[in-house]
């Protein structure tokens, strides 16, 4: 899996070195998370934007740039790679990225499960960026994946890390031939403490 950071003219806090990319979601040490079980229904739509609490009570308000997100679940049938039972939240096929999960208290990391929708061929970039309170980018990274239908392969994890607990909001998108493309998260995991 390839990881490439984007942008360092963009980061202020690229001299520090605190932002991190995480590939493995372990790696993040989660101690929250936001399940999207919490939103409907699976093959419910969910309204554009909604607001959701963590299980530890950190709320958040997530959004596309239009349309309406759809609550599904990973099934034998559903062409995706999460793990069967997955509670996802899924772009909606007309309605490509940016997703914007903005918290209600800045977090030390963030991190989902992430597959686009194939459209042109199975070859995706994900791209994840972190904003601090003031919107100032703390960095952006890039992930590569292949989409797939077998279960635990085509599914990335993306997160990033930061040690100052800056992350106030987050952005993901899929892209496919350099255009943006509808995808779908699994749960965030959240890391609400360094130590």
């Amino acid at each position: 899996m390839e990881l490439e950071q984007l942008s360092t003219l963009e980061n202020p806090y690229r001299d520090r070195d605190i932002v991190s990319a995480v590939e493995l979601a372990i790696a993040l040490n989660a101690t929250d998370s936001v399940e999207w079980l919490h939103v409907g229904q699976t093959m419910t739509p969910a309204p554009n934007p909604f607001s959701i609490t963590s299980s530890g009570g950190i709320g958040a308000t997530v959004r596309i740039p239009s349309g309406t997100f759809l609550r599904i679940d990973q099934t034998p049938s559903f062409p995706g790679a999460f793990d069967v039972g997955d509670a996802l939240l899924f772009t909606g096929l007309a309605n490509p990225g940016p997703l914007t999960i903005t918290f209600d208290v800045p977090v030390f990391g963030a991190g989902t499960h992430i597959q686009s929708d194939p459209a042109n061929t199975p070859n995706y970039i994900v791209t994840v960026e972190a904003f601090d309170r003031g919107d100032r980018s703390l960095g952006k990274f890039e992930f590569s994946g292949v989409s797939s239908k077998v279960a635990g392969s085509g599914v990335l994890f993306v997160g990033l890390l930061d040690r100052s607990g800056s992350i106030k909001k987050l952005v993901l998108n899929a892209l496919e031939q350099g255009a943006s493309v509808p995808f779908a998260i699994n749960a965030i995991a959240l890391r609400t403490s360094i130590t």
